[in-house]
C-alpha cells in the first residue's frame, strides 16, 4: 500500500486502471478514505478475509454494496484453502464491560493497556489465566508456534517479559519492526 503522503499528491486519479487492495476491513478507516477518494479505476477490487467490522460500519459501501465472490472460513478450511488451526477462548478475569473500557463505541487501548500492563494484581492474574490455559490445552509448549495479538506495543513487550520470566520462548513484532527483523522473526516462527 502506498504510504507516503507525498506520492499520493503527485499520482493522479487516471494514473491506475486497477486497483486491489488487501485487509480492505480497513477501508472505512481514514487512513484508507484517500485510496477511494482519489483514484477512479476501471476495476476496484477489495480483499477481506474479515468483512464484519466490530464498529459496525461497512466494507461493501466502497464497492456498490456487491460482493464479487466470497467464502467462509468452514468451507475454506474444508477445501484446504487455510491451514488447519485450534482456536481456545480464555476466560478473562478482567471484565471490560462497564463504560471505562470504551470511547465513541471502541475499546479505548489506553485503558486496556493501563490494566493489562504493570505490576497490578488484576494484570498479574489475566497473565496467569493466559498461562494457565495455554499449559491445560497444550502442557508441552515446546511444540507450540502461536501468534499472540496485544492491545498496545507496551502491551505486547509485558507479556514477552512475562513470557520470558516463565522460560517461554516469545518475540516482539509490531507495526514499527525493521523488515530485516521481521523476516527474521517470522522464519524462526515458520521454523518452529
Amino acid at each position: 500500500m502506498l504510504q507516503s503522503r507525498r506520492l499520493w499528491e503527485h499520482l493522479g486519479a487516471e494514473f491506475y486502471d486497477f486497483i486491489v487492495i488487501d485487509e480492505v476491513h480497513h477501508g472505512p478507516a481514514a487512513s484508507y478514505r484517500m485510496i477511494f477518494e482519489k483514484f477512479a479505476p476501471s476495476l476496484l477490487l477489495g480483499l477481506t478475509a474479515t468483512p464484519e467490522r466490530m464498529d459496525g460500519r461497512s466494507v461493501a459501501a466502497d464497492f456498490g454494496n456487491r460482493f464479487a465472490a466470497e467464502i467462509r472460513l468452514p468451507e475454506a478450511l474444508e477445501e484446504k484453502l487455510l491451514c488447519p488451526f485450534h482456536y481456545f477462548a480464555v476466560a478473562d478475569p478482567i471484565s471490560t464491560a462497564d463504560d471505562s473500557f470504551w470511547s465513541n463505541g471502541r475499546y479505548d487501548v489506553q485503558a486496556l493497556e493501563k490494566v493489562y500492563t504493570g505490576a497490578n494484581v488484576l494484570a498479574k492474574q489475566r497473565v496467569e489465566s493466559v498461562i494457565s490455559a495455554l499449559t491445560r490445552y497444550e502442557p508441552n509448549l515446546s511444540r507450540v508456534r502461536a501468534i499472540g495479538f496485544c492491545v498496545t506495543v507496551s502491551h505486547a513487550e509485558f507479556m514477552a517479559t512475562e513470557f520470558k520470566e516463565r522460560g517461554i520462548p516469545y518475540a516482539v513484532l509490531v507495526g514499527e519492526t525493521e523488515d530485516r527483523t521481521r523476516s527474521h522473526l517470522l522464519g524462526e516462527l515458520r521454523d518452529g
